[in-house]
C-alpha cells in the first residue's frame, strides 16, 4: 500500500476520480452534467496522466505531482498540460463540413476538439450539433434519428491522492483492460448509455452514446468503440492561435 504524508492508508481498490471543470451559467444543467463525467483515474495512471513513477526508486509504486504551495490534502483540481497535436494531423475534410457556429466555438475550445469522422455520425447525418465551452473543459452534443452522442474533455482534474492503486499492475487492474484508441481506458454502462474515459493529448476525454431504445446499436458496446476510433482533430484553441 502507498503511504503519503497526513493521509491513512486505504484499499488498493480504491480510484481517484477526474472530473471536468464547472461550467458556466448559461449552459443547461444536462450540459454541466454531461461535461463533469467521472473519468477512471486508473486510466490515467496508466496513460497521460498525473502520477508518475517515483524518480530513482527502481519501483512503480506511483507518486502525487509536486505542488508549489504545501502538500496535496484531496480534492485540489490541478491544470493538466495539454499537448497540442501538429497543425497537419487536423482532418481538413471532415473540418470543411462544419457549420460556421461550430467552428467559432471549436476556435475558442481549451482541449484539442475531435468530432467522428464516422460515416453515421457525419454533419450531413445529424439532427443537431452543438459545442459548448468553458475556461478549461468544452463538450460536444450530437444528435441524430435516437441516438444522442457526446465528447467532454476537460483540462483540470481533481487529484485525491488516498484512493489510487498502490503500483501500476494495481492501475491496469482497476482499469479493466480496457482500450480506446490504443490508450488505456474505462468502458462502463448505466441505464442504457454507454461510456468510455481515456487521456489523449494530456487531456481527460469521455464519450457518451445514448439510444433511445434499449435496442439496436446500444445493446453492446460496439457502437461506442466505431465512434471513438473515428474521432478526428479538428482545431481547438491553440490551433486558431498560430
Amino acid at each position: 500500500m502507498v503511504y503519503l504524508r497526513g493521509l491513512r492508508r486505504l484499499p488498493a481498490a480504491a480510484v481517484a476520480l477526474l472530473v471536468c471543470a464547472g461550467c458556466d451559467a448559461d449552459t443547461s444543467s444536462s450540459t454541466r452534467e454531461a461535461s463533469e463525467r467521472l473519468v477512471s483515474s486508473s486510466a490515467e495512471a496508466v496513460g497521460e496522466g498525473v502520477f508518475a513513477p517515483a524518480a530513482g526508486s527502481g519501483s512503480t509504486r506511483l507518486e502525487a505531482p509536486s505542488r508549489s504551495r504545501g502538500g496535496i490534502v484531496g480534492g485540489e483540481r490541478p491544470a493538466r498540460r495539454v499537448r497540442w497535436p501538429e497543425p497537419g494531423t487536423i482532418d481538413r475534410g471532415l473540418r470543411a463540413e462544419l457549420a460556421a457556429p461550430m467552428l467559432r466555438g471549436i476556435a475558442l475550445a481549451p482541449a484539442p476538439v475531435m468530432f467522428p469522422s464516422d460515416a453515421g455520425w457525419r454533419p450531413e447525418r445529424l439532427d443537431s450539433a452543438k459545442l459548448h465551452r468553458g475556461e478549461h473543459w468544452f463538450a460536444l452534443e450530437l444528435h441524430r434519428d435516437e441516438l444522442s452522442l457526446n465528447l467532454s474533455a476537460s483540462t483540470l482534474t481533481r487529484v485525491h491522492p488516498q484512493l489510487r492503486g498502490e503500483t501500476l499492475a494495481d492501475a491496469r487492474a482497476l482499469a479493466g483492460r480496457e482500450v480506446v484508441r490504443g490508450r488505456p481506458a474505462s468502458i462502463t454502462q448505466n441505464e442504457g448509455i454507454w461510456s468510455a474515459s481515456w487521456i489523449e493529448h494530456g487531456v481527460a476525454y469521455s464519450l457518451e452514446l445514448e439510444c433511445g431504445s434499449p435496442l439496436g446499436q446500444c445493446v453492446d458496446d460496439r457502437e461506442l468503440r466505431r465512434v471513438a476510433e473515428s474521432l478526428a482533430y479538428v482545431g481547438g484553441r491553440e490551433e486558431a492561435g498560430r
